[in-house]
């Protein structure tokens, strides 16, 4: 919604809009990536995206989960990895990655819950999800599964940054990695 672009004749034309998404599959969004397989239904939007150039200047985004009968709600070890580290650079499983991924594959969750801001190259990323004083970017069922916890919610980096993060954990295409 809200289509535009200003200055369309300039170098740089920003172009402009609003969009909502319900619905979608995260199953068929992520199976054939290499960032890790997510299972559930995931609804969202992203607000006053301004792109320039091809690149992203500025957007107000949120990813969540709703649960959906039938659909399960998984999330395999990589992936689970992976959103540790774009959402705070650290491996979520500290030195246990390689016992974890002997014993498990996916876990059950919850809740994933994402907000992402940019805005005059600075990028933040907080979890949706908030109890207790803890903010969780996925949050586990009633009785097991897995957190990942946002361990520094006042965190901004520059999205060149970010950009750069993100690259790292797609072109990773093994498993989880200890170091």
């Amino acid at each position: 919604s809200d289509p535009g672009v200003e200055n369309l004749f300039s170098p740089s034309p920003v172009l402009h809009l609003d969009a909502r998404w319900n619905d979608l599959s995260l199953h068929d969004l992520t199976k054939e990536t290499p960032f890790g397989e997510v299972q559930g239904i995931l609804q969202g939007h992203v607000k006053g995206l301004e792109i320039a150039g091809a690149e992203p200047q500025k957007f107000d985004l949120l990813l969540e989960t709703v649960p959906r009968d039938g659909v399960p709600q998984r999330i395999s070890i990589k992936a689970v990895d992976n959103i540790a580290q774009i959402g705070g650079g650290q491996n979520a499983f500290g030195g246990l990655a390689g016992v974890v991924t002997s014993l498990f594959k996916d876990f059950p969750y919850g809740k994933i819950g994402v907000h992402a801001a940019l805005e005059n190259d600075m990028f933040r990323v907080n979890g949706t999800i908030k109890e207790g004083g803890i903010e969780y970017l996925v949050k586990r069922g009633s009785f097991s599964g897995v957190n990942v916890i946002n361990q520094n919610p006042d965190n901004t980096i520059s999205f060149k940054d970010m950009v750069k993060r993100i690259k790292r954990v797609t072109a990773s295409r093994g498993e989880v990695v200890v170091k």
